[in-house]
């Protein structure tokens, strides 16, 4: 994420704190006299969405799980008495940027879920390495001619499949990977899947193989598809994706265990906002929610639009329009909303806070009203509210720059997440 250099300062009238083990739902009163917005009503209907999680009684009718707690959803089903193969699965999905991308948080999400609910694998698995992010679960090599693809910068254009990566190997280029994390210990059988299309209008073959077995020659068009192949998992220990013939582009790849349980994915990528998402192909998206069913979508973004003072206005159109659009292609996943944290420029100043946070802060909350079956988690007020980085700093939670966080940072984090996650209602 880019640094700012204006300093700013920023006060707020009324807030929650989240998260706290005696009191979930306390409101906690600042004394600064600037008003978090004119309408007193609408101040309420935010704080209460923030504080109590599934106040939103909107079109309960239409959302069948309404009334249970997630925890309650998702041992429905691991615990379901299916014989389906890879249905007991329940699969979180993480967009966002830096905080997701260095896997910290949600390896320590991955981490409370799995002890309580199972493992379920691996999940999403980028194409390629990238420079300065980090991957808790799995170690991957390539060999051969790739070219690789991501947005650079946050006025990128160009256009990339689901997850924003793209990988184009050429006939005799191979990918492999391989868990690090144990992940698929408990496994009886792992899907291995890919999300790929060949790079021409002439067809490309590939393969999908373990370090014993090999399989059928793949052949694969223009449109974006899901391929899969089911290895056993008893002599499975790295998988492999080799190019036979022609170029082909891979988007992403997936582990799965036919173990029930949770898998928690972060597709983050540093310095990424939630509008970048515009640019990821409609057609990778259909594939992908048509072949490979996902439970729940989390939103943990906010950071750099703040940083480039992005208006409230502007930023609830950008929120809504992709809500909108998941929509289209998963009506029923509930999504959940994690707010910008407290950061600041750097030590010299206790409140250095750019001038757009709050506002961000209060579109990412306030859309949560418009919904049904999306939540918000104010990791500001959890933290303890404003400029609050000042504190978790003095205790070395945060990273230099005041901006990222330390490893045990994102862990604190990640767990105050989780206290309000298992209090989560379906509405």
């Amino acid at each position: 994420m880019k640094k700012f250099t204006s300093i700013f300062t920023c006060a707020l009238t009324s807030s929650i704190l989240i998260g706290s083990p005696a009191s979930p739902f306390q409101h906690r009163q600042h004394v600064n006299n600037i008003v978090l917005t004119k309408d007193s009503a609408r101040i309420h209907k935010i704080l209460d969405t923030i504080s109590n999680p599934g106040v939103n009684q909107q079109d309960k009718k239409n959302v069948p799980t309404a009334n249970k707690s997630f925890l309650e959803i998702i041992k429905n089903k691991v615990k379901s008495t299916s014989s389906i193969p890879f249905y007991k699965s329940f699969r979180i999905v993480q967009f966002g940027d830096s905080h997701t991308a260095g896997d910290f948080f949600s390896e320590r999400m991955r981490a409370h879920l799995q002890a309580q609910f199972g493992n379920a694998g691996i999940g999403w698995i980028l194409p390629f390495s990238v420079p300065g992010q980090r991957t808790a679960q799995y170690s991957l090599q390539s060999n051969g001619s790739w070219q690789t693809y991501y947005q650079k910068g946050r006025s990128s254009r160009q256009i990339l499949p689901f997850g924003g990566y793209l990988a184009t190997g050429n006939q005799g280029s191979s990918l492999s990977v391989a868990s690090s994390s144990g992940a698929l210990q408990k496994a009886q059988l792992i899907k291995f899947s890919v999300l790929a299309r060949s790079a021409s209008n002439s067809p490309s073959a590939i393969s999908l193989s373990t370090n014993v077995l090999s399989t059928e020659v793949i052949q694969i068009g223009r449109e974006w598809r899901v391929y899969s192949k089911v290895f056993d998992a008893l002599t499975s220990k790295t998988f492999r994706l080799d190019v036979l013939n022609g170029k082909a582009e891979i988007a992403a790849l997936y582990l799965d265990s036919d173990a029930p349980g949770v898998t928690y994915e972060a597709v983050g990528r540093n310095g990424s906002e939630l509008k970048m998402q515009n640019y990821w192909s409609t057609e990778s998206f259909k594939a992908l929610f048509k072949n490979r069913t996902i439970d729940m979508i989390v939103f943990a973004y906010g950071t750099n639009e703040a940083v480039d003072n992005i208006s409230t206005v502007e930023y609830l159109q950008i929120l809504r329009q992709r809500i909108d659009e998941i929509r289209k292609f998963n009506i029923s996943a509930p999504i959940v909303l994690i707010t910008v944290p407290s950061f600041a420029q750097g030590p010299t100043s206790s409140c250095r806070q750019p001038a757009s946070l709050r506002p961000i802060h209060d579109a990412q909350v306030s859309v949560a009203t418009l919904y049904s079956n999306v939540y918000v988690w104010s990791w500001l007020e959890a933290m303890g509210g404003h400029c609050s980085v000042s504190d978790w700093a003095l205790n070395g939670y945060v990273a230099r720059d005041w901006i990222h966080f330390s490893a045990s940072g994102y862990r604190k984090s990640a767990d105050l997440f989780y206290q309000w996650f298992t209090l989560l209602k379906a509405n």
